[in-house]
């Protein structure tokens, strides 16, 4: 089982920090642009911090829930939902 995990931990965190690399490098080009090279690596590597420190919360969510004895999909249906216009106002 701790094998298990840690394979599972381990995948998750090389998934997120090519997504927090890739989200890194996209944002620093719009911020040289915008305001310099200074601004763009601060902004670069917050978004990999970010990115990094989201990935264990988001990885155990699932887990938790299902402890919980809540269905994911019912959790996940909250969010991919858009408000009705109604709600909106």
């Amino acid at each position: 089982m701790l094998t298990t995990a840690r394979h599972l931990l381990e995948e998750h965190f090389a998934s997120a920090a090519v997504l927090g690399i890739c989200l890194g490098i996209t944002v620093s080009l719009i911020g040289i642009v915008r305001a310099g090279p200074e601004v763009a690596l601060v902004v670069a590597l917050t978004m990999v911090c970010t990115v990094l420190l989201r990935q264990p919360g988001g990885m155990s969510l699932p887990f938790l829930l299902n402890r919980m004895k809540i269905d994911t999909a019912t959790v996940s249906a909250l969010w991919s939902h858009p408000l009705p216009m109604s709600a909106a106002y």
